[in-house]
């Protein structure tokens, strides 16, 4: 897939002054998409989300269980420049270590009487919000962020070794930091920003804000009741084949052929 820069008119219904960049400032003629994911490269990933097609963009958001009337129906909604609460978030990701069920989240489990009868008990409803072999097969890639991409750093700076998925989430600015993952037993959106909508931080990052954050919640969670981590198995009647590590390089762009940065008209 090309990660070079959008050029101007290249997506159907974006605004002309819309000039989406990747963070580090660098850009490719072409990267896997795997890859891609992984390292967080937003221009190829515009391109991987524009070949799907807005109207399945928004099917899979609505199986996920966001509130798809706050979508804008424009090419900046494929990097989820529409807001979202960490609840949702978090509740959408459970979809990638369960084989493609999503748990909808609850806050009242029981309610007892003064004497400690169980009056009522709560649970999660589940249902199958997306396919079980897509679902592992994004969880592969996400798995891979936390060990080579841009959450690397949960276990090479902060020590956490159970098995794990996620992705960073970064805003212009920045205005939002996110860290949302996942391991076997438990799924944790973590969101960074101020009330007003202001810079948090200069030069900082959903990798430098919020995953610390989710690390020091999953390194907690080891003394909550039943939550034991394992590895983040697929369901039993999928066939996984080895990823093939041996990709093929990202190829750099001539800078002096594209332009880091397209005008605004």
């Amino acid at each position: 897939m090309s990660d070079a820069p959008i050029r101007p008119g290249e997506l159907r219904g974006a605004n002309p002054s819309w000039n989406p960049a990747n963070s580090d400032g660098k850009y490719y003629l072409e990267i896997p998409v795997r890859k891609s994911l992984v390292e967080s490269r937003n221009t190829s990933a515009i391109r991987v989300a524009a070949k799907a097609g807005m109207e399945n963009i928004v099917e899979v958001a609505r199986s996920s269980g966001f509130n798809i009337s706050k979508i804008p129906l424009v090419p900046s909604s494929f990097l989820g420049s529409w807001g979202a609460s960490a609840e949702a978030v978090a509740s959408a990701y459970t979809i990638f270590p369960n084989g493609g069920t999503r748990f909808r989240p609850f806050y009242i489990q029981t309610i007892k009487d003064r004497s400690g009868e169980v009056l009522w008990r709560n649970g999660p409803i589940a249902y199958q919000a997306a396919d079980q072999k897509s679902a592992w097969e994004v969880s592969r890639i996400l798995e891979d962020v936390n060990k080579n991409g841009t959450g690397r750093a949960i276990r090479s700076t902060y020590g956490f070794r159970a098995p794990s998925g996620g992705k960073t989430g970064t805003t212009n600015g920045p205005t939002d930091g996110w860290y949302t993952g996942y391991t076997s037993a438990l799924t944790c959106a973590v969101w960074v920003g101020m009330d007003d909508g202001k810079t948090i931080l200069k030069g900082s990052s959903g990798a430098s804000l919020a995953l610390p954050i989710w690390v020091d919640i999953m390194k907690g969670s080891d003394r909550l009741p039943n939550i034991k981590n394992k590895p983040i198995a697929p369901a039993r009647d999928l066939v996984v084949e080895p990823v093939n590590d041996e990709v093929p390089r990202a190829i750099p762009v001539n800078d002096d052929e594209i332009p880091l940065a397209t005008p605004a008209r």
